[in-house]
C-alpha cells in the first residue's frame, strides 16, 4: 500500500513546490524519511524480529512536513538520465526510443553510480583484498532560504568502513544555488552487506 501514499505526497509537494522536477520531489522524500519507528527505536524486520536494513525500510517512514522544506534536492534533469542511459550500454538509437527525441551518448563514458541519486551503494569485489574505494560525485540544489551553511556529519556503518566528503562545508548564496561534492567510501575485505546512514548534512542559518 505505500504506491498510492506516497504518490499523494508526491502530488501535495508539486502543488507546493510547482517548478520542482520529479527528481526533487522524490529526493525531498528520500532525504527527509524517518529511519526510526514510532517509538524512535531501530526498525525491526517483521519476518525475522531482527533489525533491519535499507532492503527492508528503503529511506524510511514518509515524513510530508519536512519533506516541504528539504533545504537541498537531488535533482536529475533528462539529460542525465540519457548519460546513465549511455553508461549502461544502451545505443542512441534505443535510447530514442524512450526519449522520443533524439539521443547522443559523451565521448567518454559516464559512470552509473555518478546519476544524481539521493543515495548510493557500493560493491566490492570479493576477491578484492587491501583497502578498496570507491567515489561517487553528487550534486544538490538550494530549494530553502536563500543564504544557508551546510557541514557534513559522517556516521559510518561499522569500523571496517570510513566515508569521506569534500568539501566538508558547503555555502549557498543568491548567485550560487548549486553545490557538487565528492563521497569515497573505503573499506579493508572482506565486508558483506554492510548498511547505515553515512552522511548528513546539517543546516546552519547565516
Amino acid at each position: 500500500m505505500a504506491c498510492p501514499h506516497v504518490s499523494g505526497a508526491a502530488a501535495l509537494l508539486k502543488s507546493a513546490h510547482p517548478d520542482w522536477t520529479p527528481a526533487a520531489i522524490r529526493s525531498a522524500m528520500m532525504t527527509t524519511a524517518n529511519i526510526v519507528d514510532n517509538r524512535l527505536q531501530t526498525m525491526t524486520d517483521e519476518s525475522t524480529g531482527k533489525p533491519a536494513t535499507s532492503y527492508g525500510f528503503g529511506s524510511g517512514h514518509l515524513n510530508l512536513d519536512h519533506a516541504m522544506d528539504p533545504g537541498l534536492v537531488y535533482d536529475i534533469s533528462p539529460t542525465d538520465y540519457v548519460n546513465f542511459l549511455c553508461s549502461i550500454g544502451y545505443l542512441p538509437n534505443t535510447i530514442q526510443v524512450i526519449t522520443r527525441i533524439p539521443a547522443t551518448c559523451p565521448m567518454k563514458k559516464p559512470l552509473p553510480e555518478n546519476l544524481n541519486y539521493p543515495s548510493i551503494m557500493t560493491l566490492f569485489l570479493s576477491t578484492s583484498s587491501g583497502v578498496l574505494s570507491k567515489s561517487f560525485i553528487r550534486m544538490v540544489t538550494n530549494v530553502g532560504p536563500v543564504n544557508y551553511v551546510y557541514r557534513v556529519k559522517i556516521e559510518a556503518p561499522q569500523k571496517c568502513v570510513s566515508v569521506l566528503v569534500k568539501p566538508v562545508k558547503l555555502v549557498f548564496s543568491e548567485m550560487v544555488k548549486k553545490h557538487s561534492f565528492v563521497v569515497t567510501v573505503m573499506a579493508n575485505t572482506p565486508v558483506f552487506n554492510l548498511f547505515g546512514s553515512t552522511m548528513e548534512l546539517l543546516r546552519d542559518a547565516r
